[in-house]
């Protein structure tokens, strides 16, 4: 047993009051066992294991770090979100995200969920991502599709914005690789987004309120290119 405490990591955190997430009250005189990266043992009566690390937050209430389960990372600022995917650069979208991954840990968030770019038409964020969980960089843990899969004139399809010039959209349009058409070219956006390291594809299946020419009603992609995606 002393064998054990000894190579793993423990920390023992003593909460002033925790808010467990279930029960609708504070808990008074709790502790919290960490063993490595898991939470061991959460109660009044826990023992402390001589390595174990003392986090005192007596002076705090503790709570579980929030999840928030659908929020894209890519930009500076929502006030100029649509400029700023023509105006900045991947690298500067990577900067962004490493930005948002900060901000959104500081305010309690300890995990997030980036369901594609808005901004960002790469893979930075899980160049973010991989930093992160290395310890290279602090920021919430980051669930990631890069890229939404998206068809013409969808609420992936932010060429729209300058739909009534209708051949510069066209060369806008075709800057989203993931935008496409047809069972084939899904199949294999789907293989290439596993391929770098999706967590999971995300679609645009149907029109948005954030793209001007579309709306939710509208289905934007075919049964058959639905299903495609599914299966593949």
């Amino acid at each position: 047993h002393g064998k054990e405490q000894r190579m793993s990591k423990y920390t023992y955190i003593i909460c002033g009051k925790l808010y467990n997430g279930i029960d609708a009250e504070f808990k008074e005189g709790y502790k919290i066992l960490v063993k490595d990266n898991k939470i061991e043992a959460v109660g009044r009566e826990i023992p402390q294991p001589e390595t174990a690390e003392v986090v005192d937050l007596s002076d705090a209430t503790v709570t579980p770090g929030m999840i928030d389960a659908h929020m894209h990372m890519d930009y500076i600022d929502w006030h100029t979100i649509r400029e700023e995917v023509y105006t900045t650069s991947e690298e500067a979208k990577t900067i962004a995200i490493i930005r948002t991954a900060q901000k959104t840990l500081s305010r309690g968030f300890t995990t997030v969920r980036h369901p594609g770019g808005i901004t960002s038409n790469g893979f930075g964020v899980l160049d973010v991502k991989r930093a992160i969980e290395k310890g290279y960089i602090t920021g919430s843990r980051i669930v990631a599709a890069p890229r939404f899969l998206c068809a013409a004139g969808s609420h992936g399809d932010l060429s729209q914005g300058f739909a009534r010039n209708p051949e510069l959209s066209n060369i806008v349009q075709n800057l989203r690789l993931s935008l496409g058409a047809g069972k084939d070219f899904f199949v294999n956006a789907v293989r290439e987004e596993i391929k770098y390291g999706a967590d999971f594809i995300k679609i645009m299946a149907t029109g948005g309120f954030f793209t001007p020419y579309d709306n939710p009603s509208q289905q934007q992609m075919n049964d058959e290119e639905l299903k495609a995606i599914m299966d593949t």
